[in-house]
């Protein structure tokens, strides 16, 4: 049975008891969420929310109290809360009075949606599907709004009276809004408009103008967001870098998706992503398709070298140790490693700019003024964290635009000083996808990177950030595109309605079907794997010992471990 949920007014007043519930609830959930960083937005978020619920100042310092309670001593005052509202029931009205209050003067913010994903977490309710009819309200409601004013001009012109300059005013200051909302004037405009909302209760209260400025200000100029974004020129020596809808639904939250290679149909971009569920409405980034088809085939290059010649598990085995340098591989191995190298350090650079050009985007609001979730895999993690760190140069100004940020395969730093500068960026989730199969990462990155080892996060009391171990779903770097499905089913990213299965590999071959591939007998003896047991007894901290001394459980994550994105 489908449900209705479309925004609608209220059919009672909430009563003062369960608008002080909310209050206090979500100062709480602030509180756990983000332990007494972001402070003065959270104050600020909160007397907005009391105002939004008609309760007195009086209640003001109680909230704030609520707001700072040591953690320990705020989880019972959370259950009895949340008892009070499951009493009280009616969570479907409750929710959509606090999605009026989230989308405020400036649009609406990561940090309001992070604390409304944990609200929703405890009454059962999916908010994705509450933006997403949100959002479809808003946009007919605009839509119908500017063929009123297109009919009403034609008219006007038509009879060529004193009113066709009254009407060609009205969708003038329509326009002037548009354009004032784009360059960041939208505040005084758009109050006007959440006051007609509040004050009527409903989406079908607000006038024209109104619709138009609130629509303009979360979904970006007339409406187009990103997807009609194109880069106007070669940003250093970035040469393509655009989007394209993976998920054609409205929403007040957007997912980017971002790939780190493809194939020579280019599908690399947005098959992996089929059934990836950050939203309703979803995008992936195209970028620099030339060198990272050029980079697919590298890869699948070295695999199948590896595979036929024998030395896949042994590559499997020395690669994240020590043990490699003394290990002699076969030229053609050696070989398509080295023709590896050159376009993995071409994609490598251009996903710096990317990120970088992304970060502008993001911060220029072209997207509109709501949240932005990030996925990426292998070099698209990268053009992740060199967009966070770029949104991190600008400070407190670009807070509030990530929601949650997931990486798979990442050739990123797994150093907690340097995740440290990006994690306040991060409204949500921080969940990293390493595994200790993936050779391929081992042999091109020099350094510890995200892909093939958990990232020690400085903050260990932050529930947000998580590593997901993944040597069970993938048996190398190639598999990532493949098994995305059965990856994203772990983290609660994958679609319901969509059964879970893999996809053909973006590359010709996938690792596992290649270790269906024999070892040949002489490669066999000479890599003997008693031999790599003994020389690994010698070393200390070898792969070998690896899972055993790392803090993070060795078994595949399981959705009981992490209950990541809902």
């Amino acid at each position: 049975m489908q449900r209705n949920l479309t925004p609608q007014p209220p059919t009672q007043p909430i009563p003062e008891h369960i608008s002080f519930t909310l209050c206090a609830t979500f100062a709480i959930l602030y509180n756990e969420l983000y332990n007494g960083s972001h402070y003065h937005f959270i104050r600020d978020d909160l007397k907005r929310l009391r105002k939004h619920l008609s309760l007195s100042e009086t209640v003001e310092t109680t909230i704030e109290t609520f707001a700072s309670m040591k953690l320990k001593h705020s989880k019972a005052s959370l259950d009895g809360f949340f008892k009070v509202l499951s009493e009280y029931g009616n969570n479907e009205s409750l929710l959509n009075t606090l999605l009026f209050w989230a989308i405020s003067e400036s649009g609406y913010d990561a940090r309001t949606r992070a604390v409304l994903e944990s609200f929703c977490k405890e009454i059962k309710l999916d908010l994705k599907r509450y933006e997403a009819d949100f959002a479809n309200e808003l946009r007919t409601k605009a839509s119908k709004v500017s063929e009123q004013l297109s009919e009403e001009e034609k008219e006007a012109k038509k009879k060529k009276k004193i009113k066709r300059i009254a009407l060609i005013s009205v969708a003038s200051i329509a326009g002037a809004g548009l354009t004032a909302l784009t360059a960041g004037l939208a505040a005084p405009l758009v109050a006007a408009g959440i006051g007609t909302v509040f004050g009527a209760g409903a989406v079908a209260g607000l006038s024209s103008v109104a619709t138009v400025a609130i629509v303009t200000t979360v979904f970006g100029a007339a409406g187009g967001g990103l997807a009609g974004y194109k880069m106007n020129k070669r940003v250093g020596g970035l040469e393509e870098f655009r989007f394209k809808k993976i998920r054609l639904q409205n929403s007040l939250h957007l997912g980017i998706a971002i790939s780190g290679w493809t194939g020579d149909d280019d599908s690399g971009f947005t098959k992996p992503w089929k059934r990836l569920d950050l939203s309703t409405e979803q995008e992936a980034l195209i970028w620099e398709s030339e060198y990272l088809r050029e980079l697919g085939t590298s890869m699948d290059r070295l695999i199948s070298s590896a595979a036929s010649s024998g030395v896949y598990q042994i590559l499997k085995l020395t690669v994240l140790s020590s043990l490699l340098a003394a290990v002699t591989l076969p030229v053609t191995v050696m070989s398509a490693a080295s023709l590896l190298d050159n376009p993995w350090s071409v994609c490598t650079r251009r996903a710096r700019q990317a990120g970088e050009e992304l970060a502008t985007l993001l911060f220029r609001r072209v997207h509109g003024n709501r949240p932005v979730s990030l996925i990426g895999c292998s070099t698209g993690s990268l053009v992740v964290w060199h967009c966070l760190k770029s949104l991190a140069e600008k400070g407190p100004d670009a807070y509030g635009i990530i929601s949650n940020v997931v990486i798979f395969g990442a050739p990123v730093t797994t150093d907690a000083t340097e995740w440290e500068k990006v994690r306040l960026l991060v409204s949500g989730k921080v969940i990293n996808g390493w595994s200790t199969n993936d050779w391929v990462l081992g042999m091109l990155c020099t350094s510890q990177v995200c892909g093939t080892h958990r990232v020690n996060w400085r903050t260990v009391s932050d529930k947000r950030c998580v590593n997901v171990r993944l040597d069970k779903t993938i048996s190398g770097h190639t598999d990532y595109h493949r098994r995305m499905p059965r990856i994203l089913n772990l983290i609660n990213a994958c679609r319901e309605d969509f059964e879970v299965v893999d996809f053909y590999a973006s590359t010709s071959s996938s690792h596992t079907e290649l270790l269906a591939n024999k070892t040949s007998s002489g490669l066999r003896r000479a890599f003997s794997m008693s031999d790599l047991h003994s020389a690994s007894n010698t070393n200390e901290r070898s792969l070998f010992s690896f899972s055993k001394t790392s803090q993070f459980c060795s078994r595949s994550a399981s959705t009981d471990q992490i209950q990541l994105l809902r």
